[in-house]
């Protein structure tokens, strides 16, 4: 039986996109050139909370026109769940951004740009092979002969190359902007009561989180799963505590 992919990793992702895009061939073979005439515009990151979306527009100097990227995190409802643990947990919001950010890079993606180039010259359809693409996908082979194909790391289109970098580099300010939405809607405000949180969540909602969380990172590799032990292990052990006392005395 085939293997079936869910999408791809933002992090193998923007490995194979560096790796295609490293060689230079000139600006009409979209080699590295192309970096210095393509810039992200815009970055709406807010619907992310909600569909697990990101949308970009890019403009390109050479061409003079806009183009859209589409970014949909096939798994943000776990990311969502993990914030959710380390809230409960009190972590540092900065330590926050920087994990998460770890994890977005190593959850799965599928992407989707409305240039020609990743429509119609193949790597729409190389991407929905991959299941990797946002929106309907393409069965058809491109009518164009773009011999690039042929290369397994040949995966994304010059504007898709840019922005996946742009991200990477911004993921945990990314993170941080999303982290006071995401406190707001479990209740973690300002002045929120942690007993009165505790008392909703209990003991067996606080371990079930954990290992919920667990089981999410289970996929992803040893540093992550070790780095979310050391962030947690101290205060996981202080609230689980505070739950039990605080169930023993009711």
């Amino acid at each position: 039986m085939a293997q079936i992919i869910e999408a791809i990793k933002f992090e193998d992702l923007m490995n194979e996109a560096n790796t295609q895009y490293s060689v230079n061939r000139g600006l009409h073979l979209n080699s590295s050139e192309w970096q210095s005439y393509v810039d992200l515009k815009d970055l709406n990151i807010f619907n992310f909370i909600v569909t697990g979306t990101i949308a970009t527009r890019t403009y390109s100097a050479h061409t003079k026109k806009n183009y859209y990227q589409g970014f949909k995190n096939t798994d943000f409802k776990k990311i969502e769940l993990i914030a959710f643990y380390l809230f409960i947990c009190k972590i540092n919001n900065q330590i926050i951004s920087d994990f998460l950010a770890k994890v977005m890079h190593l959850s799965n993606w599928r992407i989707h740009c409305n240039c020609d180039s990743f429509l119609y010259w193949g790597w729409k359809y190389k991407l929905t092979k991959l299941n990797s693409v946002l929106g309907p996908g393409e069965s058809r082979k491109p009518k164009r002969n773009n011999v690039n194909l042929m290369n397994e790391d040949n995966i994304v289109c010059k504007h898709l190359w840019v922005t996946i970098n742009k991200l990477s580099d911004n993921m945990s300010l990314f993170i941080s902007k999303l982290i006071p939405y995401y406190k707001k809607m479990y209740g973690f405000s300002k002045n929120y009561n942690e007993n009165d949180l505790l008392k909703s969540i209990g003991s067996k909602g606080f371990k079930k989180a954990y290992t919920d969380c667990k089981i999410v990172l289970a996929s992803m590799d040893i540093e992550v799963r070790n780095l979310f032990d050391k962030v947690t292990r101290r205060q996981s052990t202080i609230i689980l505590k505070k739950l039990e006392e605080m169930e023993l005395n009711n």
